[in-house]
């Protein structure tokens, strides 16, 4: 996390989920996308977060802790809850650090002016 963005979310809880469902959204929208793409729509991704509001060493460093599910779920032929869609293939370093970055832009106008 940036350090003028530390201690506003180490103390403001509506701001940290605010940073939290960008993050989430982002990484399920991906998902959801490639997913897309192999003409397979309508699937849901889930994860589940920790939140840790120090480092190490007690340091104020509000960060997450994710564990998202590879791949979507979507209703299937044989079943009508639901059936796994698994990610195509693996994604190479390469291609992720060409993925468009929505998610530093949406966090960007939340820095507050003042740090506390």
């Amino acid at each position: 996390m940036p350090f003028p963005l530390r201690f506003p979310l180490a103390f403001d809880g509506k701001l940290l989920g605010q940073v939290l469902r960008i993050f989430t959204d982002t990484v399920a929208r991906w998902y959801r996308q490639r997913q897309a793409d192999r003409g397979l729509r309508g699937g849901q991704c889930g994860s589940v977060t920790a939140i840790h509001r120090a480092s190490s060493d007690l340091r104020c460093d509000p960060h997450f802790h994710c564990l998202f599910l590879d791949g979507v779920y979507a209703p299937g032929r044989d079943c009508p809850a639901c059936s796994r869609q698994p990610r195509q293939g693996p994604e190479t370093a390469a291609k992720a650090a060409n993925e468009p970055r929505t998610d530093a832009t949406k966090v960007a106008p939340m820095r507050p002016d003042k740090v506390l």
